[in-house]
């Protein structure tokens, strides 16, 4: 997984999904940009003005900056599959909000998956992914764009594969001191069957 990041804003651009030798790989041998932009809107604010905290362990990244109104968290993870992705505000006040947009790359784009009901996005192969939100609202969306309105101590986070598919429930809304309860934990069905054989897309 590549990407870029502003790191005044912590605005996310180029998010890439590398093709690998991974047998969980979902790409079909192509790396694949599937966000050109993962973006804050947040006017003239900023973050500068402090340093950013970075921290890498066992192929997890987090990076936390604060600004004089504002902190965001970002936490992704170098993987083919499963929670990859989470950005969280956090604002002076517990009603503020923050809204998020999220532009797909080129070649994906958002659908809704007949087997599962869900919106996911993808291409027209192997890969399937979805956003994840918490205590976030939906504001527009059209085949290429969504905009989310994010609560502080919420997040928008995003799962591939299987995990995007899967016949689970959403997660419950936290802002605050979350624990293992508001997580959705255990196995659910996969009723998408491009990852009946283990995401190979094989019969």
């Amino acid at each position: 997984m590549n990407f870029d990041v502003d790191v005044s804003t912590l605005g996310v651009y180029n998010y890439t999904l590398k093709a690998s030798n991974n047998p969980l790989d979902i790409t079909g041998g192509v790396t694949t940009v599937l966000f050109t932009r993962k973006e804050p809107i947040l006017g003239t604010a900023t973050l500068d003005g402090s340093s950013m905290r970075v921290e890498i362990k066992d192929g997890d990244l987090r990076l936390i900056r604060e600004g004089q109104t504002f902190k965001m968290k970002i936490q992704a993870k170098d993987c083919a599959q499963g929670g990859i992705f989470q950005i969280e505000p956090e604002l002076a006040t517990e009603t503020g909000t923050i809204d998020f947009v999220h532009t797909l790359g080129p070649n994906v784009f958002y659908f809704t998956n007949p087997y599962t009901g869900k919106i996911n996005f993808g291409n027209l192969d192997l890969i399937r992914g979805k956003d994840s939100p918490q205590v976030a609202a939906k504001l527009v969306q059209d085949e290429h764009e969504t905009i989310w309105r994010v609560t502080s101590g919420g997040r928008m986070g995003g799962v591939l594969g299987e995990d995007a598919v899967e016949d689970s429930p959403p997660a419950t809304p936290c802002t605050q001191n979350c624990q293992a309860q508001n997580r959705v934990h255990g196995r659910y069905e996969v009723p998408d069957p491009v990852y009946e054989n283990d995401g190979d897309g094989e019969d």
